[in-house]
């Protein structure tokens, strides 16, 4: 579940097995379900000439002031256009550019990042003449999964399932490689004002890194929170210069917040 900001509204957009649910703000209302049933079934929904067959969906990101991007298991991503108000949501094309399910989506101006389940890194780019979206780079590491991708002024931080942070520039060349964690990478963040970089694990530990892109790029750990017994999995900053940000974990009726001094 994600809550999708645009320039005129906000909605809460749900992924899941079934479909996918978009609700107004408050979650009060249902503007829209998309089925992933297949085609040949009787339930939800289908659009004519886009043919999507899918178990589940899983990563939501916006792009372009407009547009609803949806992953799902067959590795296909789901663009939706999103009105400035009402409920006319409409499928208008599928990406493809991954074989293994989508793991996480992540954007930044023209550009989207998408990972999936095989460690396989896709930099997506609008083109504002054709008004498509092409594939711009191919990042194809294998052996470990994609849990979290981050865009940050040229730069693409990739989390993977290892433990391992890894930065490209979005052309696709390593930069950096960290071994940020003992345990899967479940969720990372960045404050766009300061490149700081959050990420959380399954170890327990929510730790910040400061990413450097002046003569050579760099990352650096700065500071590391460990909320104890909690296997984490979200978290967030909570301001644009990552002066505080919260976490979350498993089975946790609670969001832990932190400041800095």
């Amino acid at each position: 579940m994600k809550y999708c900001d645009y320039p005129s509204r906000s909605l809460m957009v749900m992924a899941c097995q079934r479909g996918i649910q978009v609700y107004d703000a408050d979650g009060s209302v249902m503007l829209y379900w998309h089925s992933l049933v297949p085609p040949s079934s009787d339930e939800g929904e289908c659009t004519p000439n886009i043919q999507v067959s899918a178990s589940f969906a899983r990563g939501i990101s916006t792009f372009q002031d407009c547009m609803l991007c949806i992953g799902t298991d067959s590795g296909n991503i789901l663009i939706f256009d999103v009105p400035t108000r009402g409920a006319n949501i409409v499928l208008r094309e599928m990406l493809k550019g991954h074989t293994a399910p989508i793991s996480c989506l992540f954007n930044k101006e023209d550009l989207l990042g998408s990972g999936d389940d095989s460690g396989k890194v896709v930099v997506w780019q609008h083109d504002v003449d054709s008004n498509s979206i092409q594939v711009l780079t191919t990042i194809d590491i294998q052996g470990s999964p994609c849990s979290s991708v981050l865009l940050w002024e040229e730069l693409v931080i990739v989390a993977y399932a290892s433990g391992l942070i890894r930065v490209f520039n979005v052309l696709g060349r390593l930069h950096a490689e960290v071994a940020a964690h003992a345990r899967w990478i479940t969720a990372m963040d960045v404050a766009p004002a300061t490149g700081l970089v959050l990420s959380v694990s399954e170890d327990s530990f929510a730790k910040i890194w400061q990413l450097k892109s002046e003569d050579t790029v760099e990352i650096e750990h700065k500071a590391s929170e460990c909320v104890q017994d909690v296997q984490l999995c979200g978290c967030r900053f909570t301001s644009v210069n990552g002066s505080s940000f919260c976490v979350t974990g498993y089975d946790l009726a609670e969001v832990i917040c932190f400041a800095a001094k």
